[in-house]
């Protein structure tokens, strides 16, 4: 898509504004699916993107106020060899079309999974490990306890918490329903879905 960078790194990628400035002391961090489009499982066409209701204005109202957006993604469907590297490309830059203006400003992607990566470099980028937010926050200048990470899945919620992030979202999943009773005391907010926090004072920012 022009105006972003393209970047295929061992086990990942990264795709960010041409631009892109991080010189903030915040950053809404979201996860993909289930956040910004449809967690299908596993998607392997770009005809399945259907961007979330809402994720659009959250997005949109963000950058107006000067807080970068960064996509946090675990794409394993790499690894697993059930897309290519350019099929996730092609799967990004739909969506980053039909976001229109509202595009974030960085997409960073985990490949890595345990199983099936012939290596290991980078292997922590793969939440619940910190290693994607650890990239991204030592390039910029964010208080990590005024950061905001808005996921699906526990998992999301843990990496941004075990890398300082404390202001923590969780919006319900349709795929994975039972993700909240998945640890016996959940203390973060629930969401029933995005539109709730459209606007970024619903974010505490």
């Amino acid at each position: 898509m022009k105006g972003f960078t393209y970047q295929s790194m061992e086990n990942g990628f990264l795709i960010s504004r041409d631009c892109l400035d991080l010189c903030t002391e915040r950053i809404l961090f979201l996860d993909r699916d289930g956040v910004i489009i449809d967690d299908v499982g596993h998607i392997s066409d770009s005809r399945e993107v259907k961007v979330i209701k809402g994720i659009s204005e959250l997005i949109a109202n963000a950058r107006k106020g000067g807080i970068p957006v960064v996509v946090v993604t675990n794409q394993a469907s790499v690894a697993r060899g059930i897309i290519s590297e350019q099929d996730y490309v092609e799967i990004t830059d739909t969506m980053l079309r039909l976001l229109e203006e509202s595009v974030p400003d960085m997409i960073i992607s985990s490949f890595f999974h345990q199983d099936f990566s012939e290596s290991s470099v980078n292997s922590d980028w793969r939440k619940p490990d910190t290693g994607m937010f650890e990239y991204v926050l030592s390039r910029s200048s964010a208080i990590r306890n005024r950061c905001i990470m808005v996921g699906d899945r526990i998992t999301d919620l843990q990496a941004a918490a075990n890398a300082g992030v404390n202001r923590l979202f969780l919006v319900d999943s349709k795929r994975y329903p039972d993700e909240p009773y998945l640890l016996d005391t959940f203390s973060w907010p629930r969401l029933a879905n995005v539109s709730q926090i459209a606007g970024i004072e619903e974010l505490g920012f």
